[in-house]
């Protein structure tokens, strides 16, 4: 099962975890029906062709219960049913699959192993996306438990296990592991408690020491976890907590792919964000300036990069009530939106509003009316 925006790995996947068990005695006609209704099933809606791939993934389930109640070609067919009708649309129809599959997974290969966690884990990310809560938390709470034990075990096993080959199989396994905690956190973080987010939090942390256990030096993955949790902090107020984090991660994609990188200035916007609620408004006004004029000789003057720095830079300033300035590179943010992507866009209307706003809040009325009359003209047009 996989509820991620790839329409077919998760159908790949399934099925070639569902071989693992072909072993099993049972007609030779039916386990050639079940791979032929299988493949057929994931080429057609590989294809887009649903009707047919529904079809086919339900005679594949039908071949699959001649095997047994508990075999994981059965919770291979449940799945990818499960993906087909979960991607339409139909969650109602994808719940009580997954729910199955699931279930024969640990019955067949235990609570405690990392597939049916990967199994569960996906399962409460669909809850949290239907919003239902209550059924994701016990989920949710055996995979962190896994996660805490699974932490203190590759700690002892770099500890034990010398050979390189060994260690990188294992620690893949891992990262897997870790990537599976930042997709539950990220689901979670639609379920506040109190302007906190609890699960997320914790998620976010087990995915952070695994992959400082595993990794090292200015890995993407080690920058990646560190903006997960130092962006979560963010969004909660807690800047003292998201700073370090922050500045770590842009420091690493600093390193690793250079400062003029886009993935680098969203690390370097997110940290000069926790400095601004931290009353480090200045510092955060010369990153932005820093970024401002290597993108200008990186993308030119009149890219959208340039656009969104101007306008986090506005931000920064008005922070500081900086108004008059702030407008100013507004205005500029604004003349280069409204060239890339046409005047009545709604990136271009919020911008519009960010503006005239600003303009009041400089105390600049005159000028606040006069743009907001030719805003007024131009729409009517």
């Amino acid at each position: 099962m996989s509820l991620s925006p790839s329409r077919t790995s998760s159908l790949v996947i399934t099925a070639l975890l569902a071989s693992l068990a072909l072993g099993q005695p049972c007609a030779q006609a039916s386990v050639k029906e079940w791979r032929r209704s299988t493949v057929a099933g994931a080429k057609a809606y590989k294809e887009l062709c649903y009707g047919e791939a529904e079809r086919e993934f339900k005679k594949a389930i039908e071949e699959a219960r001649k095997f047994g109640p508990d075999d994981l070609r059965l919770a291979a067919s449940l799945a990818n049913l499960g993906v087909l009708y979960n991607y339409r649309g139909f969650f109602d129809k994808a719940e009580p699959l997954f729910e199955e599959s699931v279930r024969i997974k640990e019955k067949k290969l235990g609570p405690a192993n990392n597939d049916v966690i990967s199994s569960s884990g996906k399962l409460a990310q669909f809850y949290l996306k239907r919003g239902n809560f209550d059924k994701a938390a016990p989920l949710a709470e055996r995979v962190i438990q896994y996660g805490d034990r699974r932490v203190i075990e590759l700690g002892k096993f770099k500890k034990e296990h010398k050979d390189p080959k060994e260690v990188h199989k294992v620690l893949n396994q891992y990262l897997e592991l870790a990537v599976l905690f930042d997709k539950m956190a990220a689901s979670y973080q639609g379920h506040a408690v109190n302007g906190r987010y609890p699960e997320s939090e914790k998620l976010y942390k087990l995915s952070l020491k695994l992959r400082e256990q595993a990794l090292t030096g200015d890995h993407l993955a080690l920058s990646h976890s560190w903006e997960n949790l130092g962006r979560l902090y963010l969004k909660e107020g807690r800047y003292a907590l998201a700073e370090p984090l922050l500045k770590k991660s842009y420091k690493a994609s600093k390193s690793t792919l250079g400062f003029t990188n886009p993935r680098t200035y969203a690390k370097l916007d997110a940290w000069s964000q926790s400095l601004s609620g931290l009353g480090r408004g200045a510092q955060a006004e010369g990153n932005y300036r820093l970024a401002l004029t290597s993108f200008k000789e990186a993308y030119g003057a009149n890219s959208g990069y340039i656009a969104s720095i101007e306008t986090a830079l506005a931000h920064a300033l008005s922070n500081r009530g900086q108004y008059s300035t702030a407008s100013v590179h507004l205005k500029r943010a604004l003349k280069i939106e409204e060239k890339l992507r046409g005047p009545n866009h709604a990136i271009v209307a919020a911008l519009r509003n960010d503006y005239l706003s600003t303009l009041k809040k400089a105390r600049r009325f005159d000028e606040a009316a006069r743009f907001k009359a030719s805003s007024e003209a131009e729409s009517e047009l």
